[in-house]
């Protein structure tokens, strides 16, 4: 299987580096749903119709395009239910975890997630966690980080790990400062 990261789209736009944000999950699935939409109506990734209310640090000046949302979010959203899972140790996370897991999966694979989105709520609604969607989500500025995430430095990770690791599928999202992964 060859190597595909959805950060090449981001350098290919000449997207900025660092990134400094703070929000919520719940802002980040409406986002991503806004998105959705806009695919499903034909538009760019790199073309959004979405209103953006970001809650940007000092300095910030950040206003994203499909293309960041597609890229940055799924694993902020992970990172959110981590951190949530961490300090509460509700079970009922784990299963609602792995389908975020399963969400961004489907994001990075492909242009139609919105079901699984709308799945990922009514888990949440379900299990009473609404104030889960209300979790924030800071994310520094991390020039370090931001520069690690770079296609060239990834796709070279990702062939020593298909020399370590022969024949198999590898998916590796590590989760860095403010849930940014190494593209």
């Amino acid at each position: 299987m060859d190597y595909v990261s959805r950060f090449e789209d981001l350098y290919d736009e000449g997207w900025q580096l660092p990134l400094s944000i703070r929000t919520s999950l719940g802002q980040v699935l409406t986002e991503l749903e806004g998105v959705q939409k806009n695919l499903l109506l034909g538009y760019s990734q790199k073309r959004t119709l979405v209103d953006f209310s970001w809650k940007k640090e000092e300095g910030g000046g950040y206003s994203p395009s499909g293309t960041d949302i597609l890229v940055l979010h799924p694993p902020r959203m992970i990172r959110a239910i981590i951190e949530e899972k961490l300090s509460s140790n509700n079970p009922v996370l784990l299963p609602i975890l792995g389908l975020c897991t399963s969400l961004a999966l489907d994001i990075y694979s492909s242009n139609t997630f919105g079901d699984k989105l709308q799945e990922l709520r009514n888990e949440v609604k379900k299990n009473n966690l609404s104030s889960l969607l209300d979790k924030e989500i800071t994310q520094k500025s991390d020039r370090v980080t931001c520069t690690a995430s770079s296609p060239c430095f990834s796709s070279s990770t990702a062939e020593s790990l298909r020399k370590d690791f022969p024949g198999g599928n590898i998916l590796f999202l590590p989760l860095a400062n403010g849930g940014t992964m190494a593209g």
